[in-house]
């Protein structure tokens, strides 16, 4: 998972582990799935409440209005 932040930063996280949250303390605003697994995204820290955004496994996003602070891999 390779994904952005407003400013352009880069961070990539070589191994997500299915099922734990993963928190983006800078908010993603764009990124790429390189993983073989969807990616579930939530507009706050935590994983809290539904997520409202599903990247499935190889495609990219790029959004900067709505960043996200938190994602997990999905099944």
């Amino acid at each position: 998972m390779e994904w952005f932040d407003r400013v352009g930063n880069r961070t990539i996280d070589r191994d997500p582990e299915i099922g734990v949250c993963r928190n983006v303390a800078a908010g993603a605003v764009s990124g790429t799935n390189r993983t073989n697994l969807p990616l579930r995204f939530w507009p706050r820290a935590n994983c809290r409440d539904s997520p409202t955004f599903l990247l499935p496994a190889g495609f990219s996003w790029n959004d900067p209005v709505q960043p996200y602070f938190s994602y997990m891999p999905a099944r």
